[in-house]
């Protein structure tokens, strides 16, 4: 996510920073609550099956994964790389076998800090914008 001075210029950052949080939350829950139904999917169910099993069998086994694995994913949705974000951080924490509460939690953590952090830091320091 790349924010350009001039779109700071003409919305209210109180305006986007509402309407990055809310497009985050609305695509991480939709994600979250239907990956169950895509499952049901042939070929594509029986892959994500292995792989939540996988991530299961990954969290019992290192239990440092089980205790950092929430911070990581919220590390993960907050910095603003290409493959990153809501929507593919709702698929990895539902893949790491986090509970559906547990992977929406961590999404919306990441994407209000990445909002507070690429929004209020810069314009709250009257910083040229990317």
């Amino acid at each position: 996510m790349i924010i350009s001075g001039s779109t700071l210029r003409i919305f209210d950052p109180l305006a986007l920073f509402a309407f990055l949080t809310f497009v985050d939350c609305d695509l991480s829950l939709f994600l979250v609550w239907n990956l169950d139904y895509a499952k049901r999917i042939p070929g594509v169910g029986m892959l994500i099956q292995r792989t939540e099993s996988g991530g299961r069998m990954a969290m019992e086994r290192y239990k440092w994964l089980k205790r950092f694995g929430f911070f990581g994913l919220v590390v993960f949705v907050m910095f603003p790389w290409p493959g990153t974000g809501a929507i593919v951080g709702s698929i990895v924490g539902r893949m790491l076998g986090f509970s559906a509460a547990m992977t929406f939690a961590a999404v919306m953590l990441g994407s209000v800090l990445r909002s507070l952090f690429f929004i209020f830091l810069p314009w709250s320091l009257s910083l040229p914008f990317v």
